[in-house]
């Protein structure tokens, strides 16, 4: 049972980190490599620390045991080989769910990014009619980092 959720909790911590530093190599090259950070230095400090460190907590607490009273069989042993099978085949940690986990983990934070750009580059933010400027740019795509991130613990189980 601890292989499954250490694997599904790998996967997710790389998943996340992926979702969040690649927007960040997406946007040097959209801005010409001009040193300018997408993210505010407090977005970079706490999106490990709290902001996605919340739904794990949250799924930790919802996650329970498999029940092996209900596994009897008639000679009274437990017997459950769904539980060793995973972990003995690698079904959940392979090359295999690695590479989907980093493929989702990209494709999001294409959409992310480019989503956030287009949404915002001529849209604009008062009724006086000024653009959006950058600093709403970064917390609209840091804000749907934090949302993709946290549905996508939810879709786990």
């Amino acid at each position: 049972m601890n292989y499954i959720r250490i694997s599904e909790f790998v996967l997710y911590f790389f998943y996340k980190n992926f979702l969040f530093t690649l927007p960040m190599s997406y946007f040097a090259f959209y801005n010409s490599f001009s040193e300018v950070a997408v993210y505010e230095d407090w977005c970079i400090s706490l999106y490990n620390t709290i902001m996605t460190a919340l739904p794990v907590c949250a799924h930790a607490v919802i996650d329970f045991d498999h029940n092996f009273k209900k596994s009897k069989i008639k000679n009274g042993k437990d017997y459950y080989p769904y539980v060793y099978y995973v972990g003995q085949q690698r079904t959940i940690f392979n090359y295999k769910s690695i590479f989907i986990w980093l493929g989702e983990g990209f494709i999001h934070s294409l959409m992310a990014f480019f989503m956030s750009l287009y949404f915002l580059k001529a849209r604009p933010l008062s009724w006086d009619g000024p653009n959006t400027d950058f600093w709403a740019f970064s917390v609209t795509l840091f804000t749907s980092i934090i949302l993709i991130a946290t549905f996508r613990i939810a879709l786990v189980h």
